[in-house]
C-alpha cells in the first residue's frame, strides 16, 4: 500500500525517534552496535509494519541489534533526508576555521550554522537527537566497543546524495567526499553538547525544543568539560 510521501517520513521519523529512546535508556552498553547485522528480511518486515502504521515495542523486543538496523533503515527509507546534506560544506568550513581555536570557542560557528537552519526549519530535532545519541555511546565505548570514529564513519554516507549509494571510494574523488563527510560527523558528535548543553536554560527564541528527559544523562568526553544533561537543546 503506497502512502502520501510526507506520511511515509512522519512515521519513519517516529520509529526513528522510538528507536534511540531504547538505545539512550537500555541500549548504551550492549556490544557491536551497528556492527551486528540481524537478517535483511527481518528488517525490512519491521519496515513494512512501520510504513504501515504498528509500533514496535523495542523494550519487550529487547534486541539492540535489531533496533540500530531499523534506525538505519528508517533513516535511509525516507523521502527526505534526516540529515542537513545542504550545510555539509558550511559546517567543514567551519570547522576547518576553528582548528586552533580554544576549546571553549571552538564549536561556535558550527552551532550558528546550526542554530541558524533550526530557526528556518531545516534541521530537525531528530536529526540533533542522533548526533547526541551517537555522543552517548561513544562515551560508552569501554562497554560497548564503539568508537566515535566508528559511529562518525558509520553515519557519513548519509550526508551524501542517496546516502552514498552508487559512491565509489576507489576514486581520489569518492574518498574525499567520504573522508569529508566523515570528519564533519566525528565533530559534531563530539562537540554536540559543547554547542546545545542538555540543561541550559531554554530561553525560547523559536529554535524547537528537543526531548532532553528522554534521552538518558550524556556527558561529554573526559578531556573537556561541559553541563551535563539530556539531549542537545537549540538555544539561543
Amino acid at each position: 500500500m503506497a502512502f502520501d510521501p510526507r506520511e511515509e517520513d512522519a512515521r519513519l521519523e517516529g520509529a526513528v525517534n522510538q528507536c534511540m529512546d531504547y538505545l539512550a535508556n537500555e541500549g548504551l552498553l550492549a556490544p557491536n552496535l551497528f556492527r551486528t547485522v540481524p537478517p535483511k528480511a527481518i528488517v525490512e518486515a519491521a519496515i513494512e509494519d512501520v510504513l504501515a502504521g504498528e509500533t514496535i515495542n523495542f523494550v519487550a523486543v529487547n534486541d539492540p541489534a535489531l533496533c540500530t538496523a531499523v534506525l538505519m533503515a528508517g533513516i535511509r527509507r525516507m523521502n527526505k533526508p534526516l540529515f542537513p546534506v545542504h550545510l555539509l560544506d558550511a559546517l567543514a568550513e567551519a570547522q576547518q576555521l576553528s582548528v586552533h581555536d580554544p576549546p571553549e570557542t571552538k564549536h561556535l560557528r558550527a552551532k550558528q550554522i546550526l542554530t541558524s537552519a533550526a530557526m528556518q526549519g531545516t534541521v530537525s530535532s531528530t536529526f540533533l537527537n542522533l548526533v547526541g545519541l551517537l555522543n552517548l555511546l561513544g562515551q560508552n565505548t569501554a562497554s560497548n566497543g564503539t568508537s566515535y570514529a566508528q559511529l562518525a564513519s558509520t553515519f557519513a554516507p548519509d550526508w551524501l546524495p542517496d546516502h552514498g549509494r552508487g559512491q565509489s571510494t576507489a576514486t581520489p574523488e569518492g574518498r574525499a567526499a567520504m573522508q569529508l563527510c566523515t570528519r564533519v560527523m566525528t565533530e559534531l558528535i563530539i562537540g554536540i553538547y559543547f554547542m546545545f548543553p542538555a540543561n541550559e536554560d531554554d530561553q525560547g527564541g523559536g529554535h524547537p525544543p528537543l526531548n532532553a528527559e528522554q534521552h538518558g544523562q550524556p556527558r561529554p568526553p573526559a578531556a573537556e568539560a561541559a553541563p551535563a544533561g539530556g539531549s542537545p537543546k537549540v538555544g539561543k
